[in-house]
């Protein structure tokens, strides 16, 4: 644990005898959960936080999740596989009008969360596919 500032260890500490105030064995199990996943964490932060695509994901899982390093590296994650799945989305059976508006309706309805984003734009593309067959 000597990569990891003694500030974190201590919220982790602090935090795990909370959640598991008679139990040291999940005591320990939280505590290395968390550092492994602080250090991931720190490791994309370190090479990503001035990305502009990746930095906002950085910033998003941290500020959704500021005391679970685990929940903010799932949040990481799960943001940027929808991020770059929404930005890729192609949709060649559906004009590009259509396309282009549910595409920007989401963007503009979830302008940080990209799971919500393209969660958006899966549910509209499917009612507007819907509609063709009525």
């Amino acid at each position: 644990m000597s990569e990891v500032p003694d500030d974190v260890k201590a919220r982790v500490r602090s935090k795990a005898a909370a959640d598991w105030p008679d139990d040291f064995e999940m005591q320990k199990h939280t505590i290395q959960k968390q550092i492994v996943a602080f250090l991931e964490i720190e490791h994309f932060r370190t090479r990503f936080s001035a990305d502009e695509f990746i930095g906002p994901i950085l910033n998003f899982a941290s500020t959704s999740w500021p005391d679970d390093y685990e929940m903010e590296l799932h949040t990481f994650k799960k943001q940027l596989e929808a991020g770059r799945t929404f930005f890729n989305f192609k949709a060649p059976d559906v004009p590009a009008n259509i396309f282009d508006k549910l595409k920007l309706k989401a963007f503009s309805g979830w302008p940080e969360d990209h799971e919500m984003k393209l969660h958006t734009l899966e549910k509209q593309l499917a009612a507007w596919r819907s509609l063709q067959d009525i």
